[in-house]
């Protein structure tokens, strides 16, 4: 049996000419299983076979969260005052091929991001303690928490300085662990170096990276 599921998502457009209405598009994502699981034709889904009719007949209520409901009122674009259901039925036939809808399994990519709360609070912490300590200069190498000679300050710039090919590696191992056993970084305590390289693999080009055969391909998400 064909089976058919539509996602409504609801975006802003603005306001109506007079300025005291908010206006909203809708979004309509269907999904639609054929009788055969793999393809069939848009026969199969009466809905959409005369869709300007069945559009019609529908009315949307918006809800604000922590809000009133309202029962949005449907409007019509300047040269297009009814929907158009000879343009739909040539553009759509009966006899359209329809492809089963189906969820890709994502499961076994990794999913890369990076703690901005622990890079604002490093980032902050930071700015403090150089007003204090190098309020009237710039700051040394030695302030910032380099190793040169002198005594040493209480920087941490060093922990994230990570050009050293050898750091490099040692964060991408420790960074793959993680990702190999929980596909995504959980929240954890400030940790400078790992935190900031996060930032780094995040923000690399994949058409630049040099992907290992036998590791998964990562997801990057904003």
């Amino acid at each position: 049996m064909s089976t058919q599921n539509i996602m409504w998502t609801a975006l802003p457009n603005g306001l109506n000419p007079s300025g005291d209405r908010l206006k909203i598009s809708v979004l309509v994502s269907p999904r639609l299983l054929t009788n055969s699981g793999a393809s069939g034709t848009l026969a199969e889904f009466p809905d959409f076979i005369y869709w300007p009719a069945t559009i019609a007949k529908l009315r949307f209520q918006v809800e604000f969260q922590g809000g009133p409901t309202f029962t949005a009122q449907p409007v019509v674009e300047p040269g297009f005052p009814v929907l158009d259901s000879a343009a739909w039925k040539a553009l759509f036939p009966a006899s359209s091929l329809v492809q089963s809808f189906g969820f890709e399994d994502k499961s076994p990519l990794f999913v890369r991001s990076y703690p901005t709360k622990n890079i604002l609070a490093f980032v902050e912490e930071q700015y403090r303690l150089f007003a204090v300590v190098a309020a009237d200069h710039k700051p040394t190498l030695s302030e910032l928490g380099f190793d040169v000679a002198g005594p040493r300050g209480h920087g941490l710039i060093s922990r994230i300085a990570i050009g050293d090919r050898g750091m490099q590696d040692r964060l991408d191992e420790r960074l793959n662990a993680i990702l190999r056993k929980n596909r995504a970084m959980s929240p954890a305590p400030v940790d400078p170096s790992l935190d900031f390289y996060q930032v780094r693999v995040m923000h690399q080009p994949l058409s630049k990276e040099v992907l290992d055969a036998n590791k998964p391909v990562s997801s990057m998400y904003m």
